[in-house]
Order: structure tokens, then sequence, then C-alpha cells
């Protein structure tokens, strides 16, 4: 009796679980269920399948969660044969199914369980780690479905990313050192600064990047609350991209600093 009843208990969560997996959902016109199968929290990337309505088999699909976004690669017999590139909303992911010159909106529905399965890190969860020194990493990470080159006929999208990381450490109690590099707009123009700030007012700094034809790069500085915040005045002299600024809000997800692996992209 016991085994029978720890055998009903198995049975019962594999079936919870099964059933927890599946979110409806349509590609086009034609009614689909999702499965979720295996999820690495910490990279972001997932495995699972969907079915047809009707139609007999799977397809087994690859996957990346990228902050709001979900990219999804599927196969058939190990060969690429569609793409999604799809945005979390309140209670549901809306995008694209995407191959060659075809393409069809496509959603899937969550209820509250179901939505948890794509839970993956986040910013947040190391801002949860980090003291409150000024010193350490900042982040600023913003995905989206990039549509810049779509068009009927050519429905070409990609996971697009806007945001990027500082750096900085104080060299005293009145001067910081930092490093800021960040992606702006759809077609991914640079910005970036480095130098010495100097404290000017309580958590306030203020430093110069560059000097070009009688104007300087100024670059204000403003902590509070683990979070700094970098706006950068004088575009032509700081030298960054045509679509390319430093206005941005960073959350501290580190207490250390490797300016090598910024200063890469000066």
């Amino acid at each position: 009796m016991k085994l029978m009843l720890s055998i009903l208990f198995c049975t019962c969560l594999l079936l919870v679980k099964a059933q927890n997996n599946s979110i409806k959902g349509a590609v086009g016109s034609y009614e689909v269920t999702l499965n979720i199968i295996d999820v690495n929290w910490d990279k972001g990337n997932f495995t699972g399948s969907y079915q047809y309505e009707g139609k007999k088999g799977n397809l087994t699909l690859k996957g990346n969660v990228y902050g709001n976004c979900v990219y999804m690669v599927e196969y058939v017999d190990d060969k690429e044969t569609g793409y999604f590139y799809m945005t979390f909303e309140s209670d549901s992911l809306k995008g694209y199914w995407v191959m060659d010159k075809k393409y069809y909106p496509t959603y899937f529905v969550f209820d509250k369980e179901s939505k948890k399965q794509l839970a993956t890190r986040q910013i947040k969860d190391d801002h949860e780690k980090v003291n409150g020194k000024m010193t350490g990493t900042y982040s600023n990470h913003y995905y989206f479905v990039n549509d810049w080159w779509f068009s009927a006929d050519n429905p070409e999208l990609e996971i697009g990313y806007n945001g990027g990381t500082a750096m900085i450490t104080a060299i005293n109690k009145d001067s910081i050192k930092y490093a800021v590099v960040v992606t702006c707009s759809q077609t991914y123009h640079m910005a970036f600064a480095r130098g010495i700030a100097v404290k000017t007012a309580p958590n306030k700094y203020y430093g110069l990047y560059n000097y070009y034809e009688g104007d300087s790069c100024r670059i204000y500085i403003e902590f509070k609350d683990k979070t700094v915040n970098m706006r950068a005045f004088g575009a032509m002299s700081c030298g960054f991209g045509a679509r390319a600024y430093l206005n941005h809000s960073f959350t501290k997800t580190s207490d250390h600093v490797d300016f090598k692996t910024l200063e890469e992209d000066f």
C-alpha cells in the first residue's frame, strides 16, 4: 500500500510538472503548445519544444532569455527551421516567428506558475549581494526586438541591446576613477568615457574627458542607494557616435572592478 501511494504521489508530481510546463499560444493562425524542458538560471539559456494543435510530433527549441526578451531557434532533425523573437508582457510573450521571407505574429499566454519557468538571473539578483561602498561595477542592460531592418519582403529581426557598464573606484575622499561604455539606439552607436572626477558635493562628482575645438566633454556623476547616474555634455567633444549619448542610471552589480575589460573598447 505504501509503495502504491508512493507511485501515485510521484506520478501526480510528474503530471503537475508537465501541466505547468505547457504554455498555450499561436503562430499565425495556428494554435500551438509550448513546453519548457530545462532552464539554466545563471546563463539564461533553455531547451524546450512546441507542438501544433492536432499535429503529431514536437518541434525542438533552444532559446535564451535576454532581460525582457526571449529568442528561440526551432529545429527539425537538427536543422534550423525557424526563429522566434519575443518580448515579455504582463502575462504573455509576443513577437514573431521568422524563416527566410516568411514571418508570422506569435504569442504565448502565461499563468502565474508557467511564467516562473523562464525566470533567469537578472541585474537585481546581483544587486542584492553588493555592499554600499562606491567602488564597484555598475550595469544598465536593456534588450529589445530590433526591427530596424524589417520589411514585408525582408523580415529581418534580431535581439538588440542598449545600455552598458560603468566601473568606479575611489582614489581618495575627494576623487574617483571611472570608465563607462554604453551602446545606444537601434543602430548600436557607442559612447565611452574614462578619467578622474572630483567631488563637488556629497555623492556628486565632475570630470573632463576630452577637449575638442574649444569645447570639453563634461561628465557629471551622482551616487544614490547603490546606483550611479552619469551624464555627459558636449557630445562632439566626447567623440561619441552619431546617435550615442551618456545619460544613464547604472545599478551596482559587483564590489570589484577590472578596468582592462572596459578599456579595450576605447
